[in-house]
């Protein structure tokens, strides 16, 4: 073959082959978000968003009923008091996110207050869920009482199954929106103040 017919040939191989192909199509999206991090970037991001889920035994790993021996090897914490001077007091943990504290009564885990940030519940519910949201949410398992010093409101969740005469998850509300949450066990879970 001659070399104008071998790049006659070459040519023509070229035009099949771009007729084969597959239509133009317009390049997928570039995903300029940032990659999540594997690693945590402090000690609140201990673990995933998910793993931190306010539920009415507890948050995460920390359940009521743990004893304070257990908190200090799942979330590397200890309180700052003396548990045999004194009955009732918090915990908060570098291992845990922030805004949380970790009421500690008898020497057991009894409730997990959430004051500020992002812990949810595993239904969606926080700091900033809208009463309706929650009414929603809660359907058939909330009660509501008025707050004891301001106008809002406690929004309370009895679940269901074997915890429902035991655990609770109480919404703290300024008549709108949640400004606060805890979960945990009864009765310490309705102290509405903490350890007084």
């Amino acid at each position: 073959m001659s070399r104008s017919a071998g790049s006659a040939a070459s040519g023509l191989l070229l035009v099949v082959l771009a007729a084969c192909r597959a239509p133009d199509r317009p390049d997928p999206p570039t995903d300029t978000t940032p990659p999540v991090a594997t690693t945590p970037a402090s000690p609140d991001a201990a673990e995933p968003a998910s793993q931190w889920r306010l539920t009415p035994q507890g948050l995460g790993p920390v359940v009521s009923g743990m004893p304070l021996s257990d908190i200090a090897a799942t979330i590397g914490a200890s309180p700052d008091f003396d548990p045999a001077e004194r009955d009732c007091g918090f915990l908060r943990a570098p291992g845990a996110p922030a805004g949380v504290a970790f009421m500690i009564v008898a020497g057991h885990i009894a409730r997990v207050d959430v004051t500020e940030g992002a812990v949810r519940t595993v239904e969606g519910a926080g700091i900033g869920t809208t009463e309706s949201e929650l009414r929603t949410l809660y359907a058939g398992h909330l009660t509501e009482q008025p707050h004891k010093y301001t106008d809002g409101r406690y929004l309370i969740v009895s679940p269901a199954g074997p915890d429902s005469t035991t655990h609770r998850v109480i919404f703290e509300t300024d008549g709108k929106v949640v400004t606060r949450l805890r979960g945990g066990r009864l009765p310490e879970v309705e102290w509405v103040e903490g350890c007084s």
